[in-house]
């Protein structure tokens, strides 16, 4: 077995040929170095980093890794229902992206309808029968069409529910990741105790269960709350019902207590493996990546702009063509088809501004950007802190800063609109 298959990295080629899914890597290579994501090829890098150990790679490389915590880093109950919301909100996702293109599309088809009544059909002097019926027809559809598609874009008709649909559930299953991770930090007196016995195992297992499904059906009851203050502005004690809190007696240190016996070692270890890490990871394959363009903000914001350019590139060469028409004195470049033209492509390359602004793509690499950061920084003092109360002050502020971004994320995306 090579080096890097003992630590576990996704080794993934960099040639298209190599490419394969998630689920293939992970039979080879459970989990990803962070080192290693900037010398990817980021065309194959999937975003799934499997913190919940949902391959059997990823379990069998955590369980010889970490043996003696290994009980309390995976439950398949807890993963299970993690999987079953990332999927549901995946696909509520992409249904609110089809809506959303739908909109735009439905206001792109108003303007044009508009425009080639202004150029075409409103200046017909002898219309025929059919012509007369275009002239009345066209100009209603295209009211009717704009008067709809700003309705569901800018007050939500039609696509308030499903993108509500699609934030609770994205934020019922980045709930329980930060549920998971505090949980774990919270439990650090009694999973070092339980790691002798297996008595003391099972009753932590036993308890983790309960406590979890308290947490979920506590989060179906009341989590609509907290998207209702996003448009207020949402802080971080909001999610103070939900989530577990740092609780300095249960989990209190010795001032100078330092991490020396292989158990403490083991549980901070697996922690920044499966946090630090995987958050460092994810939120550099989002910057700096390029991923699946109904999920992926780099690679919506790059076809968005490939479509603004070809537009606005069409748009010059037909300008040039009239003046070229004006100075030669050629009427075919400088004929109405020409200006029609030239208006259509500019609401092409509007529509794909509206699309930008529905996905807010710039506004979330930004955001990721930022999150980035912070958790770059506190990796680095988690890192360099030698005593057990400095590393979990530093693994809590991580758990903040994580909860601080999930309520930007939810903010960003409560406010944006598919308006054209």
């Amino acid at each position: 077995m090579t080096k890097q298959q003992e630590r576990g990295r996704i080794i993934i080629g960099k040639r298209r040929s190599q490419t394969r899914n998630y689920d293939q890597l992970t039979k080879d290579y459970p989990l990803a170095s962070v080192e290693e994501v900037s010398e990817l090829d980021q065309k194959n890098f999937e975003f799934n980093i499997d913190d919940f150990l949902l391959s059997d790679a990823a379990r069998k490389y955590m369980g010889d890794k970490y043996p003696d915590v290994y009980f309390a880093l995976y439950s398949s109950y807890v993963s299970d229902e993690f999987r079953r919301c990332d999927d549901l909100a995946n696909q509520a996702k992409g249904r609110l992206l089809l809506l959303g293109i739908a909109t735009i599309g439905l206001a792109l088809a108003a303007l044009s309808l508009a425009a080639i009544d202004i150029a075409l059909l409103a200046s017909l002097t002898n219309p025929t029968a059919f012509q007369k019926t275009l002239k009345v027809s066209v100009p209603g559809a295209a009211a009717a069409l704009g008067i709809f598609s700003f309705l569901v874009g800018f007050f939500g008709f039609g696509i308030k529910t499903p993108k509500r649909n699609w934030l609770l559930l994205r934020m019922k299953a980045e709930l329980i990741r930060q549920w998971r991770a505090r949980y774990y930090l919270n439990n650090m007196p009694v999973i070092l105790a339980a790691v002798s016995s297996e008595d003391a195992r099972k009753a932590y297992t036993s308890k983790q269960k309960k406590d979890f499904d308290h947490f979920t059906s506590k989060i179906d009851e009341t989590s609509g709350a907290l998207l209702e203050e996003m448009e207020t502005g949402a802080s971080i004690e909001s999610l103070s019902i939900w989530l577990p809190q740092f609780d300095q007696n249960k989990t209190r240190a010795a001032p100078q207590e330092t991490i020396e016996d292989e158990a403490k070692k083991s549980f901070f270890s697996s922690y920044q493996e499966m946090r630090f890490d995987g958050q460092q990871r994810y939120a550099t394959h989002i910057v700096q990546g390029v991923g699946k363009l109904r999920t992926h903000p780099r690679q919506q914001k790059m076809v968005t702009h490939k479509i603004e350019t070809i537009a606005l590139v069409c748009i010059v060469a037909l300008h040039v063509s009239v003046t070229i028409g004006v100075l030669i004195g050629e009427p075919a470049l400088k004929s109405v088809y020409i200006h029609l033209a030239t208006v259509l492509f500019a609401l092409f390359a509007l529509a794909s501004r509206a699309v930008a602004d529905g996905l807010n793509f710039d506004e979330n690499i930004r955001r990721y950007t930022g999150y980035l950061s912070k958790v770059q920084i506190l990796k680095s003092s988690f890192e360099r802190a030698r005593t057990v109360e400095t590393r979990l002050a530093t693994a809590w502020a991580m758990e903040e800063t994580a909860s601080d971004e999930m309520i930007e994320f939810l903010a960003q995306f409560k406010r944006a609109k598919f308006v054209m």
